[in-house]
């Protein structure tokens, strides 16, 4: 999904972060059930992961399930100067 289309779509908002300690640009959906990072985002970011306790299956918008297995735990999140400890579920997006 693009940032274009996130003005189309309702409870998603964009907007800029920090995460980690980095700036980032992310898209906030009000309806989903879990918070997600991309794994390329993992990896410039250097950001350290574990395993799952379980294989977790994710639908997309694209309506093809992903099987996820890994999550950046208790990672630092600021929103409008506060921040939040959130476990982001590492996703393969492109």
């Amino acid at each position: 999904m693009s940032g274009a289309e996130t003005s189309d779509v309702d409870g998603l908002i964009k907007g800029n972060c920090m995460v980690a300690g980095f700036p980032l640009l992310v898209l906030f959906d009000s309806g989903a059930t879990h918070s997600f990072v991309s794994n390329d985002c993992v990896d410039r970011l250097k950001l350290q992961t574990e395993s799952l306790p379980f294989d977790l299956v994710v639908s997309t918008p694209t309506d093809v399930p992903v099987v996820v297995s890994t999550v950046v735990s208790r990672c630092p999140v600021v929103v409008n100067g506060r921040t939040f400890t959130v476990d982001l579920i590492c996703l393969p997006l492109t």
